[in-house]
């Protein structure tokens, strides 16, 4: 579904520059119908590369260009190209054989690629990847610090720098969301596009969350009855200061 709206979208914003107008109903359209069409510009070659210098004067990175609107527009090339429409014959026919080889030339078409990987991970793009004596001294560093903050900020700094959790993922994580598996300790939290696959946590992992959580639940006046008390789904990550979520 997240693709679909994706493409949908897409497809509306490059038929919508193509006319120079809002359009909602263009998607369906067969190859008779943009024959007929004399104000619509044959999305041929020409177009499609005027398409992309736009994309890519508004600042969007080449990735962007190619999955959230190349892609939907070739889906929808390579289905005028194919149509078939029967009863055509004579000019109608010829004119219509050129459109495909336009089309078709459209397709040749490709948005410029980035001149930096994307599947290179984010600490070698925007920061330094740290060594293992360096994580040492930074867990060290935090684990002297006993308070409510300290304890939390080390479950967290341990749990992002030993498991695959993405931050998002890492913020969702309740006491429900950790459980045995067959050999280890897993999460099971929303991820990336709405999957909720298990990722293995290691006992230390799950020995710091529960330090915190009793250390928190322990401080509070009210115990159980009060609202910040971390239940079973309650989120654990809690601001450990006043006014300051972060």
């Amino acid at each position: 579904q997240y693709t679909l709206r994706n493409y949908e979208s897409g497809l509306k914003y490059f038929l919508a520059w193509v006319t120079n107008q809002p359009t909602d109903n263009l998607s369906d359209v067969s190859i008779m119908w943009l024959v007929q069409q004399p104000s619509l510009p044959l999305p041929d070659g020409m177009v499609m590369q005027e398409f992309i210098g736009h994309l890519a004067a508004k600042g969007l990175k080449a990735s962007t260009i190619h999955s959230n609107y190349q892609i939907p527009v070739r889906h929808w090339l390579k289905a005028l190209s194919r149509q078939h429409v029967p009863g055509v014959r004579g000019d109608a026919r010829d004119e219509m054989e050129d459109y495909r080889r336009a089309i078709l030339n459209a397709l040749d078409v490709k948005a410029p690629k980035s001149a930096e990987s994307s599947n290179l991970s984010p600490l070698h793009r925007h920061g330094t990847r740290l060594k293992v004596t360096q994580i040492n001294d930074l867990f060290a560093s935090i684990a002297h610090d006993d308070t409510l903050t300290g304890k939390r900020d080390l479950a967290i700094t341990y749990i992002g720098i030993t498991s695959a959790l993405r931050v998002a993922e890492l913020s969702r994580i309740t006491l429900n969301t950790i459980s045995m598996g067959e050999n280890c300790y897993e999460v099971r939290v929303r991820g990336k596009g709405g999957q909720i696959d298990p990722v293995a946590i290691d006992n230390q992992s799950v020995a710091l969350i529960h330090d915190y959580v009793d250390a928190w639940n322990a401080a509070l006046p009210d115990g159980e009855q009060d609202p910040r008390y971390i239940g079973k789904d309650t989120p654990i990550w809690q601001p450990t200061r006043a006014n300051r979520p972060e």
